[in-house]
């Protein structure tokens, strides 16, 4: 009998042909039409060769059907059975629920594949879906100015600083409520914090506004301005009208973030729409504009 991948139509002696190229027989076979195409290649019919499919794409079955393209958040190289969910994305992309989930909030993963997201190192965080430990930013009140990549993050107040510039650059700011004194700790004080206050045109309808996306919203702009999560508050969210037809509504998010005195003027210049969207972009959604951004001095209560 001819083996597997190979066919002979005629009797007699002669020898077993081989199939064309991407397909496959099984064994015995006894004409070119049981030549399929293989998992991974699709062609016009049995019997003629067949192509791999392209990059993105897969197929999981023999015959000549197309190609599929690969499920959302996952990949494939070329001439592939299957697709595996892509850096920054973990799970089975082939699953009926679920498929190919973004690493959470602190997370990230190098590579596709099955593999798990792995957690960033202690005191330090990434935006949803991150793909690099580079993406691990030290948490407000650490810094990692020696390595530059998230690992070995070191409290503000453990670090020798000559002068309160060198703070600055190792993006080192005592907390709203909070003041440095000379060489000192950050210490408590009645007037030293401000309010950084900005409205964000977010391109989302206000419905798909969730608590979850509130919750990536706010991540994003405490890692944006170099904050803590629990300083920055939506105030108000409200839709905007789409400006012209055909186009969604929009979501006007109205945000204040607390900062000490001395960070205030580098938070106000990094409420940007382009800095807000470098940590925006993992979550789906993305700011199309920063209108009315400023800065006051919060209020001192009284005792």
């Amino acid at each position: 009998a001819c083996a597997a991948g190979k066919h002979k139509g005629s009797t007699g002696a002669g020898a077993c042909e081989t199939c064309p190229a991407g397909t496959g027989s099984a064994a015995g076979s006894d004409g070119i039409d049981d030549c399929s195409c293989l998992p991974g290649h699709s062609g016009a019919s049995d019997g003629a060769s067949c192509s791999a499919c392209e990059a993105g794409t897969f197929k999981s079955e023999p015959g000549p059907a197309e190609c599929s393209t690969c499920p959302a958040n996952s990949e494939s190289a070329s001439g592939s059975e299957a697709c595996q969910c892509g850096a920054g994305f973990t799970g089975d992309a082939h699953a009926e629920r679920g498929g190919c989930a973004a690493c959470a909030v602190g997370e990230y993963k190098t590579a596709a594949g099955t593999g798990r997201c792995a957690a960033c190192p202690p005191h330090s965080s990434s935006a949803e879906g991150s793909d690099a430990l580079g993406d691990c930013a030290c948490v407000a009140g650490y810094h990692d100015r020696a390595r530059g990549d998230g690992e070995a993050c070191t409290a503000c107040e453990a670090w020798t600083f000559t002068t309160n510039a060198e703070r600055l650059r190792a993006g080192c700011f005592c907390a709203g409520g909070f003041s440095w004194v000379g060489d000192g700790p950050c210490r408590a004080c009645d007037d030293c914090s401000s309010e950084v206050t900005f409205s964000a045109s977010l391109d989302v309808p206000l419905e798909e506004f969730s608590s979850a996306r509130r919750g990536a919203y706010v991540d994003g702009v405490a890692q944006a301005l170099s904050v803590s999560s629990s300083s920055v508050v939506i105030t108000s969210a409200t839709e905007q009208p789409a400006r012209r037809r055909l186009l969604a509504p929009t979501t006007s998010v109205a945000t204040t973030v607390t900062v000490s005195n001395e960070q205030a003027s580098s938070a106000l210049l990094l409420a940007t729409a382009e800095n807000l969207n470098t940590y925006l972009a993992r979550s789906g959604m993305s700011v199309g504009q920063v209108s009315s951004p400023s800065v006051a001095q919060t209020p001192q209560t009284s005792s």
